[in-house]
């Protein structure tokens, strides 16, 4: 005999790992920056983009459980595996800061985001990653006052 109960809906908890794995992210972005040497940078950069991360983590989260009870399909397993890949990129970027220093940890990141969004060509990656680190290391450096 069939149940005669109606389904329950579920939700894609798969779907909410990203934003709830950025969301951590956020969790040790916070503890590695709040104790920053010089205040005026704190309210500046880390606090501002902190909040930022959270809010369209929330955000996110509340779409998929939104979606899901009122009865919309899912992502397939391959979009959110894939954006994953990409999150666990960013948190690989944010420990090499402390390994590395923040220039060639960002030559690295900007390449490996390159490779992830399909660009095979080695020059076009070389060129990319060593001009972008650059301004964004001279950016930070000069314009900005970071010290690293």
């Amino acid at each position: 005999m069939g149940s005669t109960t109606p389904a329950r809906r579920q939700i894609a908890w798969g779907e909410a790992i990203v934003p709830a794995l950025t969301l951590v992210l956020a969790a040790i972005y916070w503890i590695d920056v709040h104790d920053i040497s010089r205040p005026e940078l704190n309210l500046l950069l880390p606090r501002p983009v902190l909040l930022a991360i959270a809010i369209l983590s929330l955000i996110l989260l509340g779409q998929v459980v939104v979606g899901r009870l009122q009865g919309k399909a899912g992502e397939p397993i391959r979009r959110t595996l894939w954006r994953l890949a990409f999150v666990v990129l960013a948190a690989g970027y944010l420990r090499l800061f402390g390994w590395i220093g923040f220039l060639p940890a960002s030559i690295l990141f900007i390449a490996a985001t390159l490779l992830y969004l399909g660009v095979r060509n080695a020059w076009s990656i070389l060129l990319v990653s060593v001009l972008g680190g650059g301004a964004i290391y001279a950016v930070f450096a000069y314009a900005l006052s970071v010290r690293f």
